[in-house]
């Protein structure tokens, strides 16, 4: 864990990649990113811009890809970030790569920066949040969806693993009917389906086609 010190603000800036978010209205959702730097991270994140003032942005933890975590949090103002994969030690705290990746896409406020796996667990469940979106890739994402449950939160989950591997956990550990919300292709839209209209004669099998282990 390291807290990155704020930037010269007056230092040239690097062109923006990632389009700045306006921090939320009184009353916004706050919102932890899993998975941030991936396809449904960036997503996420392209929804949210489109829906200024709705939305704060607490949270943000990726796997290896510290530049664009950087240019996020930048972008988001988030003041957590996590890395799971980072290549620096605790021991040398402002030599650590996202810290470095920080400083130089510019971040100007206070960054507290989580290292290693118990990163995204511990944005999951420790940053107060309304909705954590697990959008992870692996059974590595199923410690962050329990933790997001355990925490209160709603979980909008697109990292499907955590339900093939720990159904039975996931579904013990819901606190409220709704808490989980499948955001992502193939359970999304089977979760529609189900909710949209009346099935007087009962479902009996749906099939859900898709080309990977988790869909089957």
């Amino acid at each position: 864990m390291s807290s990155h010190p704020a930037s010269d603000p007056a230092r040239p800036q690097p062109p923006d990649p990632v389009p700045s978010i306006r921090p939320g209205d009184e009353g916004a959702s706050r919102v932890v990113l899993l998975g941030s730097t991936g396809s449904i991270g960036t997503q996420a994140l392209e929804v949210i811009a489109a829906n200024p003032g709705r939305f704060d942005v607490v949270g943000l933890a990726a796997g290896t890809n510290t530049g664009l975590l950087a240019d996020q949090v930048r972008a988001t103002g988030a003041r957590v970030a996590g890395i799971a994969v980072d290549g620096g030690t605790a021991a040398n705290p402002d030599q650590l790569p996202l810290v470095e990746a920080l400083r130089a896409a510019g971040v100007t406020h206070e960054v507290e920066v989580l290292l290693g796996e118990e990163a995204a667990v511990a944005c999951a469940g420790e940053l107060d949040a309304d909705v954590v979106l697990n959008g992870m890739t692996g059974s590595i994402g199923l410690r962050p969806t329990l933790a997001a449950l355990a925490s209160g939160a709603t979980l909008a989950l697109a990292n499907k693993e955590s339900l093939v591997v720990g159904g039975a956990l996931v579904a013990s550990a819901q606190r409220r009917p709704g808490q989980v919300v499948p955001v992502d292709s193939e359970h999304s839209a089977l979760a529609q389906a189900l909710s949209s209209g009346r099935h007087e004669r009962g479902l009996c099998a749906p099939v859900v086609t898709g080309r990977s282990e988790v869909s089957r």
